[in-house]
């Protein structure tokens, strides 16, 4: 192994985790907007028509997550791809150290998912979770709602007490929440989340 093998190797982007961010214009919602150069523009893929998958990882000299850049792919050999391939293993290995829970409320006709507060929504991407592990949780499909980051609700698509419920929680959360994600209802079709039209 070569010593740029080993500085790659150790790397902290290697940790790097999927966090999905609305598509948003900037100027229609009265921000400013600040234009990067290339390498400097944080490493995007698409996902649907609605949301962007960018790239976290947690860097060693500060206490926040940094999003990954284009400038930070040529060091490491990586395209996006192969870093959204390793985002991806990264979050599975994630629910087992940061246990993920399937939270069933007493008083509610939806189940939650909780992981750590900052990538409960970028659980949609798991498709092993949605076709498999979770299945006997809603046997006719999905009805899901991802309000913010840290929020992913989810019922069996046939339950319209669950979908009423979890439409007033997606209210409440676009009223006070932050890192606001959807206030649609989403299924599951084909292996892609989808609107739920009703």
């Amino acid at each position: 192994m070569n010593e740029n093998d080993k500085e790659n190797e150790q790397s902290p982007i290697y940790n790097v985790l999927p966090y999905l961010k609305p598509i948003v214009n900037e100027e229609a919602a009265g921000e400013l907007v600040y234009e990067l150069s290339g390498v400097d523009d944080i490493v995007e893929l698409p996902w649907g028509d609605e949301f962007l998958i960018t790239f976290l990882y947690d860097a060693e000299d500060t206490d926040y997550f940094r999003y990954v850049q284009h400038s930070d792919l040529p060091e490491l050999s990586l395209t996006p791809k192969e870093l959204l391939a390793i985002s991806l293993d990264n979050l599975y290995d994630r629910t087992e150290s940061h246990e993920l829970q399937l939270q069933e409320l007493d008083d509610a006709a939806y189940n939650m998912l909780l992981l750590d507060g900052n990538f409960e929504a970028s659980l949609l991407l798991l498709d092993d979770l949605w076709e498999g592990t979770l299945n006997d949780y809603a046997p006719s499909g999905y009805a899901m709602a991802f309000p913010a980051r840290d929020v992913l609700m989810f019922c069996d698509v046939q339950s319209e007490e669950g979908i009423a419920q979890m439409r007033e929680v997606v209210e409440r959360i676009r009223v006070n929440g932050d890192h606001l994600l959807s206030n649609a209802i989403w299924t599951r079709q084909a292996g892609k989340w989808v609107h739920l039209e009703r």
